[in-house]
């Protein structure tokens, strides 16, 4: 979400840009742009005081705020994902807007699929919009690099165990975080361990399914394939549709790793609707650390990626890309959390803000 006063800055670099504030000319007074626009006089300084920064705008003492050069039309930055309706994209939206505002930039998000002519298609029409470079949110596989022309500035958001060459990528190590999920479930008892997946792009999930099968390989813990479930549903949804696989089975595991933090959220409610006890009977995990994970019912152990840091290191490597176009790519590996939350046993079970708060526990 952009700051009011970057709202009321934006429309009136748009009216320098069109003209109806010429060059030179005396700016309308901060109580006449308030009543226009609907806004406190407040909102209307802290936004000239922005234009002032940028050089568009000069203020004369006892003379007022002139123009004083016309404003450049504001570049027009990109975010491409799959599903962004999960929380996690959600997250990092918020936090890449605040990254792109601040570079006097504006955010445009497109939903993509991993169809790799749509992709190709949603890429297109972005560039017949102006874009001027792309946050690229998606799956890597071998299919993916070709998917993109190389004519606009790209960078890539992924797992850190899979980034492709040569190109401006930022990502954290799955297979480190999903191992230190498995040691934490073996300290806190576990000793049968079971996979939730979801069908969220699948290279993902199969980065972390493959970190389960290895973590787990190289622990005391026990698996079986009947306790590796994944499903087609997304979500919460594919949750609930995943723990009803493992009510159905007669022997289930201890504990269950889940893709995400949005999956684990409905695999626990549908445990809890069926009379499962959480974390008593079945402790749960996570990934991704999104925002309500610690605000649930029952406060959720997972991995924090660093979702702001994410998102503001990708903008940083873009804006320097646009600065220079010949540079070299630049691959940022981010530092992830064990966060430890009630759902495996450990930290506080009161609900709320200050009760989730209370039991965070952090381990790098």
């Amino acid at each position: 979400m952009t700051l009011k006063y970057h709202d009321i800055a934006e429309t009136i670099r748009r009216r320098i840009t069109e003209g109806a504030y010429a060059i030179a000319s005396r700016l309308p007074g901060e109580p006449v742009l308030a009543a226009e626009l609907g806004v406190s006089r407040h909102t209307v300084k802290s936004a000239i005081r922005l234009l002032e920064r940028e050089g568009v705008l000069q203020c004369r003492p006892a003379a007022g705020t002139f123009v004083q050069r016309r404003a450049a039309a504001p570049r027009l930055i990109a975010y491409m994902a799959t599903n962004v309706s999960d929380p996690y994209h959600a997250d990092f939206i918020r936090h890449l807007q605040a990254a792109v505002g601040a570079q006097q930039a504006s955010l445009l998000v497109a939903e993509c699929s991993l169809s790799a002519e749509e992709d190709a298609a949603c890429f297109r029409r972005l560039k017949e919009n102006g874009v001027a470079g792309i946050v690229y949110g998606m799956p890597v596989g071998p299919e993916c690099g070709d998917r993109l022309s190389p004519d606009v500035p790209i960078v890539w958001v992924t797992g850190g165990d899979a980034m492709p060459e040569k190109r401006d990528t930022v990502g954290i190590h799955n297979a480190a975080a999903v191992a230190r999920l498995v040691k934490h479930l073996q300290e806190c008892g576990a000793e049968t361990v079971g996979y939730a997946g979801g069908c969220l792009p699948k290279h993902y999930d199969e980065m972390r399914y493959r970190a389960f099968r290895d973590a787990v390989a190289n622990s005391p813990l026990r698996t079986r394939p009947e306790w590796q479930v994944r499903t087609a549903v997304e979500g919460e949804d594919g949750g609930r549709v995943i723990m009803d696989r493992f009510l159905a089975q007669r022997i289930r595991p201890d504990a269950i790793v889940c893709y995400n933090d949005w999956n684990a959220i409905g695999l626990i409610r549908r445990a809890l609707e069926k009379g499962v006890d959480v974390p008593g009977k079945l402790k749960v995990t996570g990934f991704d650390n999104i925002f309500v994970s610690q605000y649930f019912q029952v406060p959720l152990t997972t991995i924090d990626l660093g979702i702001a840091q994410l998102a503001t290191t990708a903008a940083e490597l873009l804006f320097a890309r646009l600065a220079d176009p010949n540079r070299a790519p630049q691959r940022v590996v981010g530092e992830s959390r064990l966060v430890v939350r009630w759902s495996t046993g450990v930290g506080s079970a009161k609900l709320g803000m200050k009760g989730a708060k209370r039991g965070d526990h952090s381990y790098s």
